[in-house]
């Protein structure tokens, strides 16, 4: 059976993400023609060559993990996580 987005998978019933979107070493320099879907719990971006965060990130009112290691991000680029309440892991 095909997952409906390639990295996007339901969380296991002992698993504290309800979704999540892995999409790591994908080589991304941005998310341009990528869904994002709202209901996201988790999204892995790690080992990617991003170099600004996108926009639709912010409104992801569920997101409680975010990772962005290895990636081409600067200080200035990840402010505006410090006004993201929400984010209780980001590595």
């Amino acid at each position: 059976m095909e997952e409906a987005h390639p990295g996007l998978h339901e969380g296991a019933a002992d698993d504290s993400c309800g979704e999540c979107l892995d999409l790591t070493s994908c080589q991304l320099h941005d998310l341009d023609g990528i869904e994002i879907p709202r209901s996201l719990v988790e999204l892995e971006l790690t080992a990617n060559r991003l170099s600004e965060l996108d926009p639709r990130i912010g409104e992801l009112s569920l997101l409680k993990k975010l990772c962005l290691r290895q990636n081409l991000l600067t200080d200035e680029s990840v402010e505006p996580l410090s006004r993201w309440a929400a984010i209780s892991g980001l590595h």
